[in-house]
């Protein structure tokens, strides 16, 4: 993030971000204080939402034969997996519409799944319900707070999560993806250009928008969220990195590889000219 002017009046104010890093496995923490260190910076590697998540919905299917999920689009991954196994001892498994797009990014596939699609909790329902959220802040808040870092006012929240959008029918989710990625560079090859102020999201996007929805009521009106997806976050964040940046004149290769995409970028003077993404267990 530039320390610049912008329509969200950050002006001189000093930068104090909070960035979130939300993958299968860990979420990941980081608070940047301008006049601190980076290395002295708070930092912390936390549980993946999506499995926490995952342990609550096996400990309620064990103890109910439905369940009603409400709230946001999150990670899937484990999530997803502990709902099909619900559904496979059969759980009668509901989600409002936003909860829903968590396991797939169309509702005809979710329907096929087995989950029913529901505007609000039945009436006389009596199974169990769990809230589906990933970006609760209070909890962090809190917890930097008593370890020293109060909560002063923030610049800004970028968040980092995986979101494949949604595809045309017949159309795989990767292919779709590699195709909205592309299109954006083209118009312009910065890599930063793949990130989103929370207002800017591209409807197609369906667990961003929301992210960026659950930061927005969280949020003081002038505090700038920002979204990204996480593989080329990791790609940009390289750029960062002093010996990285001494040589971005040049050419460049940058891998992130995660535990599900592995992404890699070929720049040229800071350009992305080339991109390459495929899922981490099939390289």
């Amino acid at each position: 993030m530039k320390r610049q002017s912008d329509d969200k009046g950050i002006g001189e104010l000093a930068l104090r971000v909070l960035a979130l890093d939300i993958g299968a496995g860990t979420c990941d923490v980081y608070l940047h204080e301008e006049g601190t260190e980076p290395e002295n910076c708070p930092r912390m590697v936390l549980p993946s939402p999506t499995r926490v998540l995952a342990r609550r919905v096996r400990q309620a299917a064990r103890e109910h034969t439905a369940l009603f999920l409400r709230g946001w689009t999150v990670g899937g991954g484990p999530l997803s997996r502990a709902v099909t196994e619900a559904l496979s001892q059969g759980v009668a498994v509901l989600a409002e519409e936003r909860a829903a797009f968590t396991f797939r990014n169309r509702l005809e596939e979710v329907r096929t799944m087995g989950v029913e699609v529901a505007s609000e909790r039945p009436a006389g329902f009596r199974g169990a319900e769990i809230l589906l959220d990933e970006l609760d802040l209070a909890p962090l808040l809190r917890l930097l707070s008593d370890w020293g870092h109060p909560a002063k006012p923030l610049t800004a929240v970028a968040a980092a999560v995986q979101d494949h959008g949604t595809p045309a029918p017949g159309q795989s989710h990767r292919r779709a993806r590699l195709a909205w990625m592309r299109e954006r560079l083209e118009e312009d090859p910065d890599p930063l250009s793949l990130a989103f102020p929370g207002d800017r999201v591209p409807g197609h996007f369906p667990r961003m928008t929301s992210a960026a929805a659950r930061l927005r009521e969280q949020l003081p009106e002038e505090v700038l969220v920002l979204l990204m997806d996480t593989a080329p976050a990791a790609v940009a964040g390289c750029l960062a990195e002093p010996r990285v940046a001494s040589r971005a004149e040049g050419n460049v290769l940058l891998v992130n590889a995660g535990n599900g995409h592995t992404l890699a970028a070929l720049l040229k003077s800071g350009k992305v000219c080339a991109l390459l993404e495929h899922h981490t267990r099939r390289l």
